[in-house]
């Protein structure tokens, strides 16, 4: 089992610094331990999201006594895996792996990925995007177009069109706790790639703040679920 770094010493450290830092040291420990955080190497993830694997045990207390913002990701008929936040890069949140996979989301949105094989490197927006802006103001038909990169491959800026349905509220449990949320529908095109996919949105319907998601990145590959279970702060 990995030790935390001393308390002294992690006090001297900036706030900036430890959110890079101390939740990568929390994944080994948890991992380590063999505890209720195990989390999958992205390769085995993967092997996982196609044959199917009983989810990591974890309880709602356990999460709530982490200092630090998490969520459960989901790829496919896989196991849910335990990941931390390891960093923000501007409004990208940093979903860090063990292993140093990480899933990065933008108001929710999965915008790039590394570790898995195939990876989404980057995503542009041309216009303003309904899940930065708020999905419970999104109304039938709202169209988004972005750019993305997909290595390997020369998947350069290919266009991915997408339409929004509001789909309306449902009860989700996450963890223990309950939320009335606003399911919306996106139904995207990638014609370059020949690649067509839905991604589901589970929102606030005051806020938009997005709970649970079920998304596609990459062609080929299983979507990932995520659920927050600690709110970033």
């Amino acid at each position: 089992m990995f030790p935390l770094n001393a308390p002294d010493r992690a006090a001297r450290l900036s706030s900036a610094a430890r959110r890079v830092i101390l939740p990568l040291s929390l994944a080994l420990v948890l991992e380590g331990c063999g505890g209720p955080g195990i989390i999958q190497s992205a390769t085995e993830t993967l092997r996982l999201a196609w044959s199917g694997a009983p989810d990591v045990p974890l309880t709602r207390e356990k999460v709530d006594a982490l200092p630090y913002a998490s969520i459960r990701a989901r790829f496919g008929k896989g196991p849910r895996s335990f990941l931390v936040l390891g960093r923000y890069a501007g409004e990208e949140l940093h979903w860090v792996s063990a292993d140093r996979a990480v899933i990065a989301t933008r108001h929710g949105r999965v915008v790039r990925t590394v570790g898995f094989g195939t990876d989404l490197r980057e995503t542009r927006d041309v216009n303003p995007d309904p899940v930065a802006t708020g999905l419970q103001h999104v109304t039938a038909g709202a169209e988004h177009l972005r750019l993305v990169d997909i290595r390997p491959g020369d998947h350069f800026q290919v266009p991915v069109h997408s339409a929004f349905t509001p789909e309306g509220l449902t009860t989700v449990e996450i963890l223990g706790n309950r939320y009335d949320l606003l399911q919306v529908r996106e139904q995207n095109r990638a014609d370059g790639l020949d690649w067509t996919f839905d991604n589901l949105y589970w929102v606030d319907a005051a806020t938009g703040f997005v709970w649970r998601s079920l998304q596609h990145f990459a062609p080929g590959l299983p979507p990932v679920e995520i659920e927050i279970l600690k709110e970033a702060a």
